[in-house]
């Protein structure tokens, strides 16, 4: 649709051309939000493939990986809430010497 706009014949009907534009507006607006949410899921299938490798072998399991990812969340969360640095760091390093611990 955005290659019809640059077409010098598209703009000598005024009223189809509003049309054509408003159309194509309400398909990216319609479509753009799922591009933006697919994006998101597949960078959080890298995201617990990272963490994945990052675990011991004897724990590297998927539910595993994604336990880890939504602790991380929640730690993220709660920095970007309180700005408390120290104790979300502290969290986190907690976390990980939990994990590590057989």
């Amino acid at each position: 649709m955005d290659h019809q706009m640059g077409e010098t014949a598209f703009w000598d009907n005024n009223e189809r051309a509003q049309k054509h534009i408003a159309k194509l507006n309400s398909l990216k607006r319609a479509v753009l939000p799922v591009v933006a949410f697919q994006k998101k899921v597949d960078d959080l299938g890298v995201m617990l493939e990272l963490i994945e490798a990052a675990l011991p072998p004897s724990r590297r399991t998927p539910a595993l990986a994604t336990l880890c990812g939504a602790v991380i969340d929640g730690l993220l969360l709660e920095l970007l809430s309180t700005g408390d640095r120290r104790r979300t760091t502290d969290a986190i390093t907690l976390f990980g010497a939990l994990l590590h611990k057989r």
